[in-house]
């Protein structure tokens, strides 16, 4: 089904999620809080505007790919003009927040006369870019039927739970894993390294044992050469997924010490490494003038 659709915010993820969004023939309006960035989109059949409300009111379903749950308010819910375009309107929240904001956000959409649901999407930029995100959704049953053909546009939807909440906790769960493999691999390389022997080495005995993932030789090269310029995952969206891990975890009762220590390695690294790529980690654990 061929939908008119607001999408708001075309950075990393939502760039090319807007772009498949238009090979799948949807009808798509674009707003970016740099205009500039979205622009290459008109090319592709987007309209693209300057006012969100703008997007807003010529859609039925509207798309937020923000930063981060501040940045969904003041975009949609702390704006008058916004507020009152979304009235009768679906309003799918695809940034990874913490399931008390989106649960916090259906309410408020609720109240407008207008409906919620949560997307987040599993997978960085190239995935992204493949059209193959898992998109993790919280909605009512006959929602996903409504919408899953706009959510295969990005890769594979998967219904989660009717309860909004439940899918942004496996995303956070899923994206523990995320971070904590590559913390795990980078202290493993430092020591290797910092003991005088090859990243081969450890390659060599990694390979075909089944502690092996093909993000180790992925990432090793970046570890390496210590270039992280190349942001696939940016180290300002680790540092804040860190801490909803965290936060999310406490409130579930388990044991935060694993996760506060990934928190806290996560932190440094972005004070480190304003800008780079999340691998530069790798630089918190293993400092350059160790070498």
């Amino acid at each position: 089904m061929t939908l008119r659709v607001a999408f708001l915010g075309v950075g990393a993820m939502g760039y090319p999620m807007a772009e498949h969004l238009l090979k799948k023939g949807h009808q798509v309006w674009v707003w970016n809080r740099t205009k500039d960035k979205a622009l290459p989109l008109q090319e592709a059949g987007a309209v693209v505007v300057d006012r969100v409300e703008e997007a807003v009111a010529a859609a039925d379903v509207v798309v937020a790919m923000l930063f981060d749950a501040g940045a969904v308010q003041a975009t949609i819910l702390d704006s008058g003009p916004v507020r009152e375009a979304l009235r009768g309107r679906t309003l799918v929240n695809c940034a990874t927040v913490a399931p008390a904001d989106n649960q916090r956000f259906q309410r408020d959409v609720l109240a407008l006369g207008a409906s919620f649901v949560e997307a987040p999407v599993l997978g960085a930029t190239p995935v992204a870019q493949q059209g193959a995100l898992q998109v993790l959704v919280g909605s009512t049953a006959e929602q996903f039927e409504q919408l899953k053909d706009m959510f295969a546009a990005f890769g594979t939807p998967r219904h989660i739970s009717e309860d909004i909440g439940r899918a942004t906790t496996l995303k956070l769960a899923l994206n523990q894993i995320v971070l904590g493999e590559i913390v795990t691999f980078a202290n493993s390389l430092a020591m290797v390294k910092n003991a005088g022997l090859s990243e081969e080495a450890l390659m060599e005995v990694l390979r075909p044992s089944q502690l092996y993932s093909k993000y180790f030789d992925l990432k090793m090269p970046t570890m390496v050469s210590r270039d992280f310029s190349s942001v696939v995952f940016d180290i300002a969206g680790a540092k804040k997924d860190s801490e909803l891990i965290s936060a999310e975890a406490a409130r579930l009762g388990v044991n935060t010490v694993a996760v506060e220590s990934l928190r806290e390695v996560y932190t440094r690294a972005a004070e480190d490494n304003p800008g780079a790529d999340y691998v530069a980690v790798y630089n918190t654990i293993n400092p350059p003038q160790q070498q």
